[in-house]
Parts: C-alpha cells; sequence; structure tokens
C-alpha cells in the first residue's frame, strides 16, 4: 500500500516536472523570437508602423516648435498595448558600454534604427521588450524615470489616442523640462 502510493506521488512529481519544463521551454521560446524579431525586422524607419512614426515625427515638431529645446536626456518611448507594453525607443544612452549584462551583450536587446534627417532627432535604439531592466516598462504607467543600465531614463509610454489628444506631448514636455541647461 505504501509502495503504492509513494508510486503514485512519484508520477505526480513527474508530471509536475515535465509540465515545468514545457513552460519554460515556451517562455524560452517567446523569449528568444522577440529578440530576434527585434533585431531583423522593421529595422529601418521607412518600414516602422504609422504610430511609430507619427511618435518620432511628434517629438521632432515639439523640439523644433520650442526654442532652444533638445533632446538631450536619457529618454524612452514605449508603445502602450493596454496593460502590455511594445517595444521601447531610447535616446541619449550609450547602450553599448554595458557589455556583460545578465550574460549578453546589451546590443543582443538593442538595434539602432537610422532616422531621417528631416526629423533633426539623436540617434534611437529599439529596445525588445523583454529585455530584462526593461521590466518596469510593463507596468501601467504612461510616465516614470527608471534605472536602465545604471543611467536615470525617463520614460513616456504612447498609443494612437495619447498622440492624438496632446497627452503624449504633456507629459514629452514634462520630462524635457527636467534637463539640465
Amino acid at each position: 500500500m505504501l509502495k503504492k502510493i509513494a508510486s503514485e506521488k512519484n508520477r505526480i512529481y513527474i508530471v509536475l516536472v515535465c509540465i515545468l519544463l514545457i513552460v519554460a521551454s515556451l517562455v524560452s521560446i517567446v523569449y528568444c523570437i522577440n529578440i530576434m524579431l527585434n533585431k531583423w525586422s522593421r529595422t529601418t524607419y521607412d518600414k516602422l508602423n504609422e504610430a511609430d512614426k507619427k511618435m518620432l515625427s511628434a517629438v521632432s515638431e515639439y523640439i523644433g516648435q520650442t526654442e532652444g529645446l533638445e533632446l538631450n536626456i536619457p529618454i524612452a518611448f514605449v508603445r502602450s498595448y493596454g496593460v502590455f507594453r511594445g517595444s521601447g525607443y531610447l535616446f541619449n544612452h550609450s547602450i553599448t558600454e554595458h557589455k556583460g549584462r545578465f550574460g549578453l551583450s546589451a546590443g543582443t536587446f538593442a538595434t539602432e534604427i537610422l532616422l531621417p534627417d528631416e526629423l533633426n532627432l539623436p540617434g534611437m535604439y529599439r529596445l525588445a521588450s523583454m529585455e530584462p531592466p526593461l521590466g518596469a516598462f510593463f507596468f501601467p504607467s504612461d510616465y516614470k524615470v527608471v534605472d536602465l543600465y545604471g543611467v536615470e531614463t525617463y520614460v513616456i509610454c504612447y498609443d494612437e489616442s495619447s498622440l492624438n489628444d496632446g497627452t503624449f506631448i504633456a507629459l514629452l514636455a514634462r520630462a524635457l523640462k527636467q534637463q539640465k541647461p
């Protein structure tokens, strides 16, 4: 009788371990796919989706209309899908200095996107949405300051409605007021 109970417990443990391994494998696959898509898809400005282009144009237009204002603070713009967050676009952060983070270079998670000259914006990196330090991006908030690789970085989330109703520009203005002259 005791052997039968022990045998049933062992089967339950084996099934639980198998389920855990399957879930861990699926999470790893999704994680790797996210990194690969960040590196290989939409790597030029003209291939970005319309909302991202609209966001970049809004930033460029706001900075161009405000005399003496430049985008010179570390700032990330993160696409919002309700509770979930998409990729982040990072400005004024030397991401390549941080090799070896989590056993991988930061370049694994970042892809430089070359912007057209008419936008008049500094260099930009698109960050994979599953980068470990970006976990703070997944929690709902339109504006926050996070520590990204040891640098205080302003994070502004945007979606179609915030681009249309002026909320995004108000959050951008708030962040840019924090710049040191």
